[in-house]
């Protein structure tokens, strides 16, 4: 392997990750909003913590993404009726983030879908692998995250 290699490979897998997740968003049902899988992953970390205090630094921090892309992010999902944006009453400069109620709903119930969606992917992404490879794999994944998140 050339020494330049792994951003590449990698780069390639997330695209080719992108374009399963958009093509199985597009077929949402109707009336449910077009939404991309970069908003469907926020969404679903909303979902997944119903119970916490998340802002929009939170986001940009945990997504890897610039405030000018959270902000449009964040914009696109408030006008579509999935977000609500709650300005902190102690510090006007941060934004609380929360799920609407119908949009919470509407994930609860697409949710074992999507999981089986993703489920189905990982499937192919591994196939051929034994379970201790795809185990060491996820484990040199992590490794390569944290090393690449010291160096910032």
């Amino acid at each position: 392997m050339q020494a330049n290699e792994f951003g590449p490979l990698i780069k390639a897998i997330d695209t080719e990750i992108q374009k399963h997740i958009n093509n199985g968003l597009a077929g949402a049902p109707k009336g449910l909003p077009r939404i991309t899988g970069t908003q469907m992953a926020v969404l679903g970390y909303l979902y997944d913590r119903p119970h916490a205090v998340i802002y929009q630094s939170n986001l940009e921090n945990e997504f890897n993404l610039s405030r000018p892309t959270i902000n449009g992010l964040i914009k696109r999902l408030k006008d579509a009726g999935q977000l609500e944006v709650i300005t902190s009453e102690t510090d006007r400069r941060y934004k609380q983030i929360r799920l609407t109620d119908v949009c919470r709903l509407e994930m609860a119930r697409h949710k074992p879908e999507f999981d089986a969606d993703i489920q189905q992917m990982e499937a192919q992404m591994t196939a051929g692998m034994t379970s201790q490879e795809v185990e060491q794999m996820r484990q040199w994944l992590r490794q390569m995250l944290t090393n690449m998140r010291q160096s910032q």
